[in-house]
């Protein structure tokens, strides 16, 4: 019943891509073709065989024989022709111009795919994919953070600038920041690529880039802290003081001047309740204070040792 019902939804979705062509077409009108044609078009549809032959006779000089122009005798197949060139024009554009999601500070969006896959998308982050060409090529771009939620199915490839992702069928997150290309397996079978590298992951690992060496690793997620930020929850497990600042002003859409070390490492699994709880949490972990100032009308907090 499933399949018979994606099957039917599939069909729907080509349907509604086809409308979408003619629809096209019709906006085509006078932009792609001199507008003349088409009002020829119509005149010779519109008049009597006499009132043609008495048009084209004029046209030609008296005494002249003529005959019905091609357009009058075969008007249905001019017709079509046009529709299914600019059709086929439609839909060979369609395939070159993806699908954009694009989420901004501090806002989360959800996805679905043409096969019901989901895609939600963490703050500061966008994907892009062609919802055409997706009934024979799952292929999704991602800059940023997302988890996805993949129906079985094709190869489901995840690209990215740092590496790419393959599955069939599961549950995972892909996290691809400055300095950070991770991806954690929630379920099913992952497999992680970067340049020559590659790692199967199953449920609770995950695989993290070493951007000094380019070394790609598997890691066992003992807590299973994956996609937390869904949730609504911080999850950092040994993560710099820059990182965490940097996540910190994504979610909460706030500027943050850091005068302190940028490398200390904090470790912690809070809530993303209000940005002076977080802060509170951060700092007092690592011996720091922060305070609020306004700089150009907007509120900037300001951490220091």
């Amino acid at each position: 019943m499933a399949k018979e019902s994606l099957a039917y939804k599939t069909v729907q979705k080509m349907l509604e891509e086809l409308e979408s062509g003619k629809q096209f077409t019709k906006r085509l009108r006078g932009r792609c073709f001199k507008e003349a044609s088409f009002d020829e078009l119509e005149f010779f549809l519109s008049k009597s065989d006499a009132e043609i032959l008495e048009y084209e006779s004029k046209k030609s000089g008296s005494g002249r024989v003529v005959s019905l122009p091609f357009v009058r005798k075969y008007p249905m197949a001019i017709a079509a022709s046009i529709s299914l060139l600019l059709v086929a024009l439609y839909f060979s554009v369609r395939l070159f111009i993806p699908n954009e999601v694009i989420t901004q500070l501090a806002q989360y969006k959800t996805v679905e795919l043409p096969d019901h896959s989901k895609i939600t998308l963490n703050a500061d982050s966008k994907v892009e994919y062609n919802p055409v060409s997706w009934y024979w090529d799952r292929r999704v771009s991602l800059e940023g953070e997302a988890y996805f939620e993949v129906e079985k199915g094709s190869d489901f490839i995840v690209s990215t600038k740092s590496g790419k992702v393959r599955v069939l069928g599961t549950s995972f997150n892909v996290k691809d920041r400055a300095n950070q290309f991770r991806v954690d397996c929630k379920t099913g079978k992952v497999e992680v690529a970067v340049d020559d590298q590659k790692i199967i992951l199953v449920k609770n690992e995950s695989a993290e880039l070493n951007v000094l060496n380019n070394n790609l690793a598997k890691i066992i997620n003992k807590n299973n802290y994956v996609a937390t930020w869904k949730k609504g929850y911080f999850s950092f497990d040994s993560e710099s003081l820059a990182s965490v600042i940097e996540e910190l002003e994504r979610q909460y859409n706030i500027e943050i001047d850091l005068r302190a070390e940028k490398d200390y490492l904090f470790t912690g699994y809070f809530p993303i309740s209000n940005i002076n709880s977080s802060l509170e949490t951060v700092c007092s972990a690592l011996g720091l204070s922060y305070s609020f100032q306004d700089k150009q009308n907007k509120k900037t907090a300001i951490i220091i040792q």
